[in-house]
């Protein structure tokens, strides 16, 4: 079976058979081709199991799967399409789940051995609001320890490699999940986030990524805490990573809002988005910090960006504060200190390449953490830096 191309049944009203790479297809579209019948939820799930066959093993994305559970569930909503049933807006989808979230009859690690062999009963709450809306989930992916890291190994799977350049990492913790959607292993994924699981690897794969506010998406169901608590973790939010901006918003609309248990208590109510084009919306930039220098072909494509942004229509385009720093020099005189010795580690760093069993960014963190010694007040902080 071809992965590039796939053929479908002809559309209505027409002649011509037509050749479309799902894996580069927005959910919005691939939702479409299901409801106007071109294709069928079970051979769009064929062709990303296919796909995840002969492409995954280099980028350790998907690291579960459940095809038997999934193709009957695909079959079944091929049968609500046959009799023109309603449809919810993600009906037939097939998608993968990051790791952590619960998923009733699929393994949910989130990367920790001690649960190796935990299958959940119970649907996390953002699972169960993606199925109720037609999503036909068949895998999960891959995360560090605990949803814990900017790169995504852990002892259970390994690492997952970025599908641009395999000796480079995705990021994380989404990012098994950022690198299933880029390479075209699924319609759609539910990552979560506190200090930028969702956004880091977003951007480092190039796909659409959003951390909603706290609160508005339940995260009940989502490890840690340990498997089947019915507390919710502080921080830390659920959201969707897509390829277009435009399903982030389908996916927002299904997953925010109270769960059931809630539903009595309280409702979401969101105001509608105060411009709707870009030129009524001013934009800020932030090239320049003597703490955190941006790289020059970074910064020549950002400089671009502002001037798309200044030709598409934006005239407000506020630039930054040079001589304002909020990043590392507020720990004093050992900030500069500390920037050297982290980006030193991150040249001596390499995301793990196919094959290697081992990612050393854990050892960098720990001897950071071994050197760095807070023993000031509350208020202020004096740290102590030593060699190693």
């Amino acid at each position: 079976m071809a992965l590039a191309n796939l053929y479908y049944r002809e559309p209505p009203k027409s002649k011509d058979r037509i050749v479309i790479d799902l894996g580069t297809q927005s959910a919005r579209e691939l939702a479409a081709m299901i409801r106007r019948k071109q294709i069928s939820s079970r051979e769009m799930l064929d062709y990303f199991l296919a796909a995840i066959a002969e492409r995954n093993e280099p980028l350790n994305a998907v690291v579960t799967l459940d095809e038997e559970n999934a193709r009957r569930a695909a079959d079944e909503a091929d049968e609500a399409v046959a009799r023109g049933d309603a449809l919810g807006p993600l009906h037939g989808l097939p998608m993968t789940i990051k790791d952590p979230f619960e998923t009733a009859g699929i393994r949910t690690t989130a990367g920790n051995p001690i649960w190796k062999d935990h299958v959940p009963a119970r649907d996390a709450d953002t699972v169960a609001k993606l199925k109720r809306a037609g999503a036909v989930v068949f895998g999960k992916t891959n995360l560090p320890f605990m949803a814990s890291d900017v790169q995504s190994y852990n002892d259970l799977f390994g690492c997952t490699n970025n599908p641009y350049d395999l000796t480079r990492s995705p990021g994380g913790s989404s990012g098994g999940a950022a690198a299933a959607v880029a390479a075209g292993f699924t319609s759609l994924e539910l990552g979560s986030d506190i200090g930028g699981s969702i956004r880091t690897p977003s951007h480092w794969t190039g796909i659409y990524g959003h951390k909603p506010s706290f609160g508005i998406v339940s995260n009940l169901g989502h490890m840690p805490g340990p498997p089947g608590a019915q507390s919710r973790p502080d921080l830390g939010v659920a959201g969707p990573l897509a390829r277009s901006a435009e399903d982030l918003a389908i996916a927002l609309d299904v997953l925010a809002g109270p769960n059931e248990n809630d539903a009595a208590g309280w409702r979401l109510d969101l105001a509608r988005p105060r411009h709707e084009h870009l030129s009524d919306f001013r934009v800020a930039t932030w090239f320049e910090d003597p703490a955190i220098p941006v790289d020059d072909a970074v910064r020549a494509r950002l400089e671009a960006t502002v001037e798309a942004l200044r030709g598409a229509g934006v005239h407000s385009v506020l630039r930054e504060r040079r001589a304002r720093s909020r990043g590392l020099p507020r720990f004093g005189p050992a900030g500069p200190q500390l920037r050297d010795r982290a980006v030193t580690s991150r040249r001596e760093d390499r995301a793990c390449g196919p094959g290697s069993r081992r990612f050393r960014s854990w050892v960098y963190v720990r001897r950071f953490r071994s050197n760095v010694r807070a023993c000031g007040s509350s208020r202020r902080y004096r740290y102590r830096v030593r060699d190693s």
